[in-house]
């Protein structure tokens, strides 16, 4: 048998369904050379398990590694090298800020940066027995991103949304977040045409739901003029394309800031696109908060409240992140919290415990003893720990506190009551629509509990039957049926 190149996803759990696509690995698979791309097998562990014994000493296998299935992704690679002794690469952010430790671990090779270029030289170098320990991806430009992700050797069926990206990059520089560190702060625009032929070909895999998976869809960082009017004018010629060449159908999220609650014209394009919600960084609920995190052009109070309105008054329905157990938080804060959530009628809201991820501001000054959360020695690589959280001293709260505030947060906001009257509010009361949103909200809560979105923490959870069950019956709601041809017919 020829060698196969493997890319597999690592998920703590298999439950048959996965919310998003993990985008990775259509795009490395679009990334591979012409003439190995029929040996290549895509396998998401979220979707199915992997059968080892399928896995030859001659193949590549190749996985992508993020902070919070850092563990899980070990534990692969040693069960891997144990059954075949396979040659094992390994790439994602996590393996861009520790490479060492990702071959510590077990690892033949690492990819840092983008893969969409320098996958060609892995996969050559690998067939032709010169593989290298290090390979940069370095930061590409957008015209070099994977023009059309191999999409077809998904299994498609089994996701809710498809994720497909327009840009890389975010301008903001918040402390918390590892993304402009990783990914740079100037905003790499992919060719319009690109988005929306993937996106039509989606369309004909029976896709109608999409996340547009951008760090921060709204252009910022004024000080650099050019660079901001170039993005916002491919923003726009995006958002007109989306109204009207690819089917109607099709519906959008995706990820801002609370800017853009300040920009009406920008909403009215949003409309129009069909983007009808986007994750907004709430964070905090007061200033200390924001002011700790360098997120101090978010908003407060009522402001806050209203910036909501005026964004889901154009249908753009927030989902609301807040971060648990930042330096100034009190009970009295996580109070305010809840109040807030509900009064704004956002439409969904996650909250996700202060996590100080590797390759962010707040690690750094955290390992090195500059903040007033305290990091407990010896756990500098919580992520390897067994029951994986970061081991922290908040200097007014203790552990259970947060927990406690987290679990409250959670049972509150997704109770049946809350999802009632925030359904009446933002007009989704034929029974239908409102069904699927209550059905959306229990999976959300189920899947997201504690850790978030955006943390793909989907896969850190244990799975149960409601989970399954649930997912199954959303798939119905979420897929159309499969077109013969890629004519893009939702």
């Amino acid at each position: 048998m020829d060698s196969r190149i493997w890319l597999i996803n690592p998920s703590n759990i298999c439950s048959g369904f996965a919310a998003v696509t993990p985008r990775w690995m259509p795009i490395i698979a679009g990334a591979t050379p012409a003439q190995f791309a029929d040996r290549l097998v895509l396998l998401d562990e979220a979707i199915e398990p992997i059968d080892y014994d399928e896995i030859q000493s001659t193949d590549l296998v190749a996985l992508s590694v993020h902070t919070l299935n850092a563990r899980r992704a070990y534990e692969k690679i040693g069960k891997i090298k144990e059954t075949s002794g396979a040659t094992v690469i390994v790439g994602g952010i996590h393996a861009t800020i520790f490479p060492e430790e990702v071959l510590d671990h077990g690892a033949d090779a690492v990819v840092t940066g983008d893969g969409d270029l320098v996958w060609t030289d892995v996969v050559n170098d690998f067939f032709n027995g010169a593989l290298q320990r290090l390979y940069h991806g370095g930061r590409i430009g957008g015209p070099d991103f994977v023009s059309q992700p191999r999409w077809d050797l998904m299994k498609h069926e089994r996701y809710l949304m498809a994720s497909v990206h327009t840009t890389r990059g975010c301008p903001e520089n918040c402390s918390f977040c590892s993304v402009w560190v990783t990914d740079g702060r100037q905003m790499r625009i992919r060719p319009t045409d690109d988005i929306i032929d993937e996106i039509n070909t989606l369309c004909s895999l029976g896709f109608r739901f999409f996340i547009l998976a951008d760090d921060n869809f709204y252009a910022v960082g004024k000080k650099n003029q050019k660079a901001y009017q170039e993005v916002m004018e491919q923003r726009y010629e995006l958002m007109d394309r989306l109204a009207t060449d690819v089917p109607s159908e099709a519906k959008f999220f995706t990820q801002t800031t609370l800017r853009t609650a300040d920009d009406p014209q920008f909403l009215k394009a949003m409309e129009k696109a069909r983007i009808r919600g986007a994750l907004v960084g709430i964070e905090s609920v007061d200033r200390d908060g924001l002011q700790s995190i360098k997120k101090e052009f978010n908003k407060t109070g009522q402001d806050l409240i209203e910036a909501i309105a005026r964004m889901q008054a154009h249908q753009v329905y927030v989902l609301g992140s807040f971060i648990v157990g930042l330096e100034p938080d009190t009970k009295e804060t996580f109070r305010t919290m809840a109040r807030v959530a509900n009064a704004s009628h956002m439409a969904f809201a996650q909250f996700v415990k202060y996590t100080p991820f590797p390759g962010t501001v707040d690690w750094f000054y955290m390992i090195n003893n500059k903040l007033p959360i305290k990091l407990i020695p010896g756990m500098e690589q919580y992520w390897l720990l067994e029951k994986m959280g970061l081991p922290s001293q908040h200097p007014r709260l203790q552990p259970e506190e947060i927990h406690n505030a987290l679990r409250l947060l959670w049972d509150g906001f997704y109770s049946t009551p809350q999802i009632m009257k925030r359904a009446r509010r933002i007009g989704l009361t034929r029974p239908s629509t409102f069904l699927a949103y209550w059905l959306i909200s229990k999976i959300y809560k189920k899947m997201y509990f504690r850790h978030g979105i955006t943390a793909d923490s989907a896969r850190t959870v244990e799975a149960d039957r409601l989970v399954k069950l649930l997912g199954n019956w959303a798939l119905r709601l979420f897929k159309a049926k499969v077109e013969p041809t890629s004519s893009g017919a939702c």
